[in-house]
């Protein structure tokens, strides 16, 4: 029996995912799984969930899969290894981002940040 491999459209440039269970693995769970990209976390951003392997257990915490990102501040999140051109973001053209966000305060900040 061989292994699948899924396919993506040619459209899909990065698809995050935060719930790979592998314990020490390299990028700590921050895995494209497109595979065109490398992360890193910046600040004190953090992968919560509610069993291990997790930098924190919180309880409720992910919605769905195994991990979710937790980030406290503006100067907390996580930051795509790219070159400059790789996405080619072009403010007159329409992109879609899609995400789960889990509000813990009312305290106002940034959700999304693409910077040119």
């Amino acid at each position: 029996m061989g292994i699948g491999v899924r396919k993506f459209s040619r459209y899909v440039k990065i698809l995050m995912h935060f719930d790979y269970p592998y314990f020490a693995e390299a990028g700590d769970g921050l895995r494209d799984e497109i595979g065109t990209l490398s992360w890193s976390k910046v600040g004190s951003a953090e992968l919560v969930g509610v069993e291990q392997p997790v930098m924190i257990v919180v309880t409720g915490t992910p919605k769905f899969g195994w991990r979710c990102l937790q980030t406290e501040s503006n100067s907390d999140y996580i930051m795509a290894n790219v070159n400059d051109n790789y996405l080619d973001i072009n403010s007159a053209t329409n992109y879609e981002f899609e995400c789960f966000i889990r509000k813990v305060t009312a305290t106002a900040g940034n959700i999304l940040i693409i910077a040119e």
